[in-house]
């Protein structure tokens, strides 16, 4: 019996538990992150697309006090570019305009468009984008 007593129990994880453990997390990791970056690029797309509608709205704005489409972005009130994924730009073409939130940095290759005919462009988005359509 006081072999039994003596006896130091051993507590704590083996080598091959450790390697197990990191090599199921590497796997989870391999598996989630694309899925993850794919997850924001949608997300900032959104972001875009809602910032383009609220350009847009401040150009009708304005046409509503001016009778009459801005000739360039800089008459536009009500509205400040966002410091995020894309750039914004407003152009004029006859009656109408086009607003278009070009992609930077990861966003590169995504071009939003929206013209006054609530007309959305391109019909089919790249994988830059990371949507289908908006």
């Amino acid at each position: 019996m006081s072999a039994l007593r003596t006896r130091k129990i051993n507590s704590g994880f083996t080598l091959i538990e450790l390697m197990i453990t990191v090599v199921v997390i590497a796997i989870i990791a391999a598996i989630a992150l694309p899925a993850y970056n794919d997850y924001i690029k949608r997300s900032q797309a959104r972001t875009a697309t809602a910032n383009l509608v609220s350009y847009a709205t401040a150009v009708e704005n304005t046409f509503q006090r001016t009778l009459s489409y801005p000739d360039s972005g800089t008459d536009i009130t009500g509205w400040t570019e966002p410091k995020d994924s894309f750039n914004y730009s407003y152009s004029k073409s006859g009656e109408g305009y086009t607003v278009t939130a070009t992609g930077k940095g990861s966003m590169a290759g995504c071009t939003l468009t929206l013209t006054h005919k609530n007309e959305r462009g391109p019909s089919t988005l790249n994988s830059a984008c990371g949507m289908d359509k908006w």
